[in-house]
């Protein structure tokens, strides 16, 4: 009985390493099936359901689907998705993925408040999708609003708030808030705001202005702008950093919920070096041949 028994058990194993074998190779055929040619429809049904990889960008993958959503998104919006526009939707994902890293190892992060106010702006926009609302666009391209923010709105405000932060630390952009330190001391000895603004804006109409901006309602301004702006009072003046640069604003008067500003604007044209630099060493993995 014992002899029969462990003849049982071997023919068991055996059995079961066969069956795995097969198993393994049949994925092996599966796989190098999914990843050779064309994505076909039949292949984007499988890449839909498992979660398989399209590219790996330091150490984590971009899942296939990803890709995939957006390339779906692209033929919506386009009408159309020619060959030129699929390696941009994976260079975007690459790029995205580099800006997630980065953005990981620096503390930055998006709240979700920010997440459903950028949702709620896309949404009251008109005509913004091929002329029709968010929501029109949505409902027919049967899509979720949860997917929506997660792929499209998401990455665009991470990589916004990677810029804030850049232009907010003065050891990586010296010369600029150099410049803007000066800028102050001049104003507070006495230079008139319109003249610097003439001569030291990044702006070509702002300079023509003499950086007037007017009256305006702080709500109505770039969201990190928003807070420091409605804090600002009548004759201060203050440094700014945004998505766009460095903001040197000063509340020349208040009426009501409006406030007239002046502005010197000195634009960041430091972030994309910075960026380069700082990913540069990322290693990147495509396994697929779009």
């Amino acid at each position: 009985m014992k002899k029969t028994s462990q003849i049982k058990t071997k023919f068991f194993v055996k059995f079961l390493l066969v069956v795995l074998s097969v198993i393994l190779i049949a994925a092996m055929i599966v796989v190098h099936w999914l990843y050779s040619g064309n994505l076909t429809q039949n292949k984007t049904k499988i890449f839909n359901f498992l979660p398989l990889p399209i590219a790996k960008v330091d150490g984590t993958f971009i899942p296939m689907r990803s890709y995939i959503f957006r390339q779906f998104i692209a033929s919506k919006l386009l009408a159309q998705t020619e060959p030129a526009a699929n390696k941009q939707i994976l260079n975007k994902l690459i790029l995205e993925a580099q800006v997630e890293a980065l953005a990981k190892r620096l503390g930055v992060r998006v709240a979700n408040k920010e997440l459903e106010d950028s949702f709620l702006l896309a949404k009251n926009a008109p005509g913004s999708f091929r002329e029709t609302s968010l929501e029109s666009f949505l409902n027919n391209a049967n899509l979720s609003e949860s997917n929506f923010k997660e792929q499209v709105l998401l990455p665009e405000l991470l990589l916004t708030n990677l810029k804030i932060w850049q232009n907010s630390q003065r050891n990586l952009n010296e010369d600029a808030y150099i410049l803007a330190d000066s800028l102050i001391k001049q104003l507070q000895n006495g230079e008139r705001m319109a003249d610097l603004a003439s001569r030291f804006s990044s702006d070509s109409v702002e300079k023509n202005i003499g950086g007037d901006v007017g009256f305006i309602d702080p709500a109505q301004a770039l969201p990190e702008l928003k807070e420091p702006l409605f804090k600002l009072q009548t004759g201060e003046v203050k440094i700014l950093p945004s998505r766009l640069g460095l903001h040197i604003i000063k509340a020349e008067d208040k009426q009501g919920n409006l406030t007239h500003f002046s502005e010197i604007f000195l634009k960041n044209y430091s972030f994309d070096s910075w960026f380069k630099t700082q990913t540069q060493n990322f290693k990147i993995k495509i396994y697929f041949n779009i």
